[in-house]
């Protein structure tokens, strides 16, 4: 079995959900950093050893504020593959994830990224956007010129498949969450989305 889209799951912070959603044929696999997380050696450890576990997605490195050296410090530390980020003086020659808002005006922004890094992906948030068949318009015309993920937390658990079937976009992003103890999570709504999305090879 495989996706039927790509999948990136963000925001990881456990084993669990990470060796789940390795094993469901996801895409991408995200680690937030923010400046301070570099001082936490327990936590630098912890996110090494979820990488080493996993076989198949790629890790990306999800930029919460680091300056180019801290980004050249984590890619040093763990087996990045991408940089998720909106400062492209942190970018260098890393694959790029350029995060974006759903505008009118976000075309132009898109085309100068792409100039600059001609395979980047980005990812466009509808988080606190309105879902109107407008908004879905716009998702059919960026996903014909730009490889897209689609991040839309209000579509999930309700029109999040037939929106895909309608834009036809290169991905998802979905979000990782919580263990309730160690080595257990209840996956539920990641579980109805993934096994929804696969087809046969």
């Amino acid at each position: 079995m495989a996706l039927k889209y790509a999948v990136k799951l963000s925001q990881v912070t456990n084993l669990t959900d990470a060796r789940y959603a390795a094993g469901m044929g996801v895409d991408f696999i995200g680690f937030t950093f923010t400046p301070s997380d570099l001082e936490n050696d327990n936590l630098l450890t912890q996110r090494a050893e979820i990488a080493q576990w996993i076989v198949g997605p790629e890790i990306v490195l999800e930029d919460g504020g680091l300056s180019i050296k801290e980004v050249e410090t984590l890619f040093n530390r763990l087996p990045f593959a991408y940089i998720q980020t909106r400062n492209l003086r942190v970018v260098g020659d890393k694959r790029l994830i350029y995060p974006i808002l759903l505008t009118e005006c976000c075309l132009k922004e898109m085309d100068s990224v792409l100039a600059e890094y001609p395979h980047a992906i980005f990812l466009i948030s509808l988080i606190g956007s309105k879902v109107i068949p407008a908004i879905e318009d716009y998702l059919v015309k960026y996903a014909e010129k730009y490889q897209i993920l689609v991040n839309a937390p209000e579509y999930v658990g309700k029109d999040f498949l037939p929106l895909l079937e309608k834009v036809n976009p290169f991905g998802l992003e979905l979000i990782g969450g919580e263990e309730e103890r160690p080595g257990y999570r209840d996956m539920g709504q990641m579980m109805d989305i993934l096994e929804a999305l696969e087809v046969e090879d």
